[in-house]
This record gives structure tokens, C-alpha cells and sequence, in this order.
């Protein structure tokens, strides 16, 4: 289960000169989950439902980014991207 030091540690670890990024985090052994990192500013974090993933925040990402924001997008284990259990 990925927790809110998680979040935390990866709202600080993007370097300063880059405003984009796609990649993965692993948050066990074994286990990546796949994110999504865009814009500078105060961050703000989106979690999917099911049976979703973090690609639904398309038009949110775009919106929020333009409003000053950082916005992170994480697709939970097992859908997208990410690892499947």
C-alpha cells in the first residue's frame, strides 16, 4: 500500500528542473506503480477509482497545471501501468 510518506518523499525528489515526468515508483519489492508528474507549484495528488487509471485525469492535468499547480497522478496497483498483484 503506497502511504502518505510516499507521497510525500516523491513530492520532494523531482528535480528542479524538470517540469514533467512519467515514470515508475516502486513502493515494495517487486511492486512499481506507475505516475504521472506535471507543472510546478503547490502539489496536488489524484488517485484513480476503479476500474480506471491515471490516464483519466487528461483534461484535470491540463486544467490544474494552468492554474499554478503541480499535479501528480499515481495508478494504483493492478490497473494501468502499474504492477499487477
Amino acid at each position: 500500500m503506497t502511504t502518505v510518506q510516499q507521497l510525500s518523499s516523491l513530492s520532494q525528489t523531482r528535480s528542479r528542473d524538470s517540469t514533467s515526468r512519467k515514470e515508475f515508483i516502486e513502493v515494495e519489492k517487486n511492486v512499481k506503480l506507475h505516475i504521472t508528474d506535471l507543472g510546478e507549484g503547490k502539489p496536488v495528488v489524484l488517485i484513480h477509482g476503479w476500474p480506471l487509471s491515471d490516464a483519466m485525469y487528461e483534461y484535470q492535468y491540463a486544467e490544474l497545471i494552468q492554474k499554478g499547480y503541480r499535479v501528480i497522478g499515481i495508478t494504483l496497483r493492478g490497473f494501468g501501468q502499474s504492477d499487477k498483484p
